[in-house]
């Protein structure tokens, strides 16, 4: 019996793959490297520089994004498909285009590959003066005839400085937000609930106490404006358009995204 360690064929073998993977580990890092610059640079170009175009180039036509308060998805998430995820970005969009400019800060980034998919994982966070919001977040793409496409990003909270209060994000931060936003749903004032569910990320919960005080008649303009902010963070963007159209009616120097 001949030994394939010893065999000519064995040993040509080998060492053509031994060659292949040589060869081919630099292009691998290359693609991911590609990867990487690609979901930044469209981010960049929305939070940034306020381009839609530029930003939805990185989604696939079938893909959603989902929210939640962790990292599994499954902690009151609000997914959106392609659709909102675009009117939800030009409301957005417009609103950052007109204060402070903000600018976006990517942690560690890892990319993986396997045949046509990749996943692109990071830590970013929105900064504005010396507040910010981190989030940790996992992009899944897949190659295309027009390159990498995302076909689902999901994104968590992790922590948030804001007025020089640091928040961090655990079990411990929820259990109190979920506090105040069910005492404030049995208060019976839906405007407080909502305001209190919107900061406990729990935006579909905050989308209907807010559709209940604005049915009322004694809703002012900026209560229809916090409406639509809040239909935003919910996948709401048909919502968030009629509430930011009602706020301009009733008040119209009142600061809301054009929605023509």
């Amino acid at each position: 019996m001949i030994s394939h360690r010893h065999h000519p064929i064995a040993t040509i073998a080998l060492l053509t793959l031994a060659t292949w993977c040589a060869a081919s580990a630099p292009l691998l890092a290359d693609e991911k490297t590609d990867i990487a610059e690609l979901v930044v640079a469209a981010q960049r170009a929305g939070y940034e520089q306020h381009q839609l175009e530029a930003y939805m180039q990185l989604w696939a036509d079938d893909a959603k994004l989902i929210g939640s308060r962790d990292a599994a998805g499954t902690d009151h998430p609000v997914e959106m498909g392609v659709e909102q995820i675009r009117l939800t970005r030009k409301l957005t969009f417009q609103r950052l285009a007109g204060d402070e400019p903000l600018r976006l800060v990517f942690g560690d980034q890892r990319v993986t590959i396997d045949g046509d998919t990749a996943e692109f994982r990071v830590e970013s966070s929105t900064v504005r003066g010396a507040g910010y919001f981190k989030v940790g977040e996992v992009y899944k793409l897949r190659r295309t005839d027009k390159g990498w496409r995302v076909y689902e990003n999901r994104w968590w909270p992790i922590e948030q400085k804001s007025g020089g209060s640091l928040t961090r994000f655990n079990a411990a931060t929820w259990r109190d937000l979920d506090d105040d936003a069910d005492a404030a749903k049995l208060s019976g004032d839906d405007r407080n609930a909502a305001v209190k569910l919107y900061v406990a990320h729990r935006f579909t919960e905050a989308l209907r106490h807010a559709i209940v005080h604005c049915s009322t008649g004694q809703a002012s303009a900026t209560d229809w404006a916090l409406r639509g902010w809040i239909a935003v963070q919910a996948g709401k963007g048909d919502d968030a358009v009629k509430s930011f159209n009602k706020a301009r009616e009733l008040e119209p120097r009142i600061s809301v995204p054009r929605t023509d």
